[in-house]
């Protein structure tokens, strides 16, 4: 058995949301983040990565996260338009400081939203 630990820490900031496991709650203070701040999600998906011996939460799912905020694209749009161009991604080798490829990150991040 695999365990991972995941942290995920903001400032409150006025006028933000406040989503906690992506449930928004009335508040009139919430997260201060360039994305949605969802501690908890972010510290789930960080264990879960850890526990799958990936590291912390990639950048990819991160930027994955913000496009779907920003735009309002739904998660199986997303996913077509991951696999259409996953070719491109899989040529990439892994920075000298991180121990996956953006490759092995996005594979998983793909393999994980297309199981929900």
């Amino acid at each position: 058995m695999r365990a991972g630990i995941g942290f995920d820490v903001h400032a409150f900031a006025d006028g933000r949301p406040l989503v906690l496991g992506g449930v928004t709650i009335p508040s009139a203070r919430g997260l201060d983040g360039h994305s949605d701040a969802d501690i908890l999600c972010h510290a789930v998906a960080d264990a879960v990565l850890g526990a799958a011996a990936l590291g912390d939460l990639p950048l990819a799912v991160a930027q994955a996260a913000e496009t779907l905020a920003a735009t309002g694209m739904a998660a199986d749009q997303y996913l077509v338009l991951l696999r259409n161009h996953a070719a491109d991604v899989l040529g990439e080798g892994a920075p000298p400081s991180y121990p996956v490829s953006l490759a092995a990150a996005v594979l998983v991040a793909i393999s994980r939203l297309a199981s929900e």
